[in-house]
């Protein structure tokens, strides 16, 4: 888990040294929104779920594209959150779980509550959690920068038992993270652009919602097993800077600047995937298949003014950059993808080969308005269509 030292803190995962946006994850088979960052004072990170909330965690170590897209170039996490049943066991139709506790490498602590209820076919579940803690210790001689976040996150699930085709489970989950940090590390630092900053402090926000409905269908001739997944998800990434810096003479006065970075990203998706087993002579398959259709929009802004301390004269220029700005137009992104791989169990020789082959379309649709078009008025937005086909073998 890679974590920012600075102010921004954990925010993204790694595998086998690839992380960002080529690591596929997924909470409850819906994937997680990707991360954007831009200079020094914006990185969205990965949002995640609350630890409290998780089942199981799968790793696949090594790209994965032809089941799970190209995302995956670096590898598969896969969270699973808590379900109802696990709360609850054949005699017992109530149940709840309490846990808390004190992280010594931050000075934190947390509490999470867990109900689980069951009456005939149907269960329900219903979680809180919170967090709150301080900037980590560090092993160098250093000083940290003074950090204080706390989070809350909800999760709730009901699962219909006696549906046709197959039990349906409804999930809901939101989440909130709120961090000040005093950057100190960079306050005065020689040889960079804070050398004259005397205050750095950071205002950081995230908040996260999924909800999801999903099934997972009875055996038929077609497969032996088969869920479907219809899904709405979003984040909303607010991140405020506030700086001071000393007078330079005989040209710079000194100065407060404020800025701000928001991203917005929201998808609606939906996914089948199916499993079917058989033989054929000595050679034993397992065939997966599936489709996965997705459509995000993606809106991004930066906002910032510098007051002169002495004056009192605002300006909305700063370092040569007019705000407010976009450094890309608001997005739509279209995906939709198709794929199927056999593993091949070889007899008794021990050897299993699996091919697979995925199909996928890809748009990218930019929408340009007057915020883009002022700060890039040379720079057209150019979109994509494409389609691509990746086979592969192991």
């Amino acid at each position: 888990m890679r974590s920012d030292p600075f102010r921004f803190g954990a925010d993204t995962i790694s595998v086998r040294g690839v992380g960002g946006n080529r690591v596929a994850i997924e909470v409850d088979g819906v994937p997680a929104s990707g991360g954007f960052a831009v200079g020094n004072f914006a990185d969205s990170g990965r949002s995640f779920v609350d630890p409290a909330f998780l089942e199981r965690v799968e790793v696949l170590r090594g790209p994965a594209s032809s089941l799970y897209g190209s995302d995956a170039i670096g590898g598969v996490v896969a969270m699973t959150t808590v379900m109802p049943e696990s709360l609850l066991d054949e005699d017992r139709d109530l149940g709840v779980r309490v846990a808390s506790g004190y992280t010594g490498v931050d000075n934190g602590w947390n509490a999470a509550i867990l109900g689980g209820a069951r009456r005939g076919e149907t269960s329900a579940l219903l979680g809180y959690s919170y967090r709150e803690g301080h900037e980590p210790d560090t092993a160098a001689d250093v000083e940290p920068n003074p950090r204080d976040y706390r989070s809350d996150s909800l999760l709730a699930k009901v699962e219909f038992g006696a549906m046709p085709g197959g039990p349906m489970l409804v999930t809901g989950e939101a989440a909130r993270v709120q961090q000040q940090t005093s950057v100190d590390a960079w306050v005065g630092l020689a040889g960079s652009r804070f050398v004259n900053t005397t205050v750095l402090e950071g205002d950081d926000e995230q908040k996260r919602i999924r909800a999801s409905v999903s099934q997972r269908l009875s055996a038929t001739g077609a497969f032996d097993s088969a869920d479907w997944r219809v899904y709405l998800q979003g984040t909303e990434t607010q991140q405020d800077t506030y700086e001071q810096r000393r007078a330079v003479p005989p040209r710079t006065p000194p100065v407060a600047i404020e800025r701000g970075f928001r991203l917005e990203d929201s998808t609606l998706g939906a996914e089948f995937t199916a499993v079917q087993a058989f033989g054929a002579g000595r050679v034993g398959h397992t065939v997966v298949y599936g489709v996965e259709l997705a459509d995000s929009r993606i809106e991004e802004r930066r906002d910032g003014q510098q007051t002169d301390l002495n004056t009192g004269a605002v300006t909305s220029v700063i370092l040569g950059e007019n705000f407010p700005l976009r450094d890309f137009p608001i997005t739509d992104v279209t995906r939709a993808g198709m794929f199927v791989q056999d593993e091949m169990q070889l007899g008794d020789s021990g050897w299993t080969l699996i091919p697979a082959l995925r199909v996928d379309y890809y748009q990218l649709d930019p929408r340009v308005d007057q915020m883009y078009r002022e700060d890039n008025p040379r720079t057209p937005a150019v979109g994509l269509d494409d389609t691509t086909l990746a086979p592969s073998w192991a």
